[in-house]
């Protein structure tokens, strides 16, 4: 250490910079109420993020959580969100999702029964295939208020004709 610079190191912000943790309950709606020092945490490791990209990446990566929800509990740092932010910023993508899937993709369509019929995977799970509508047609689609809720209408109209006598918790075509 006889080459220790304290002011380097201090202006380099690492004695002061810590990740903050998050204990996510598991609950989708939580969500959607992120602490507000995790996520100026967050944003502080992407200085060159301009706000707008920013809330698009932060958004992506809640999305990409509610797929676990229910699953229990799971612990977040600012760290960890920032280089997932970092690694899908680089990658060029503006939403953080599979290219099929995002705007222009294959599986990508504004109306909500069209949006539903060319999906890949679709089950018989009511919750599930509920979440995807309001991922799909909020995050994704970019839709707010009636829109929002006639995508989601359509979609799930469109999921309870082609269920059929589907099994519960089974996929079909």
């Amino acid at each position: 250490m006889d080459n220790f610079d304290l002011r380097k190191y201090l202006a380099e912000g690492k004695l002061l910079k810590e990740a903050v943790m998050w204990n996510w309950s598991g609950d989708r709606n939580e969500l959607e109420e992120v602490p507000s020092k995790f996520k100026a945490a967050v944003k502080s490791e992407l200085p060159k993020l301009s706000s707008e990209k920013f809330e698009a990446f932060f958004d992506a990566v809640k999305n990409s959580f509610a797929d676990e929800a229910g699953r229990g509990s799971m612990k977040f740092t600012s760290d960890q969100w920032a280089d997932i932010i970092k690694d899908d910023s680089s990658k060029g993508r503006r939403s953080g999702l599979d290219p099929d899937y995002d705007k222009g993709g294959k599986y990508y369509s504004e109306e909500g029964a069209e949006a539903f019929r060319i999906q890949p995977f679709k089950v018989n799970d009511i919750e599930y295939t509920q979440d995807q509508a309001v991922r799909q047609g909020k995050y994704i689609v970019g839709l707010e208020g009636e829109e929002l809720k006639k995508f989601i209408s359509d979609y799930m109209t469109a999921w309870k004709e082609d269920v059929g006598d589907t099994p519960e918790g089974k996929t079909f075509k």
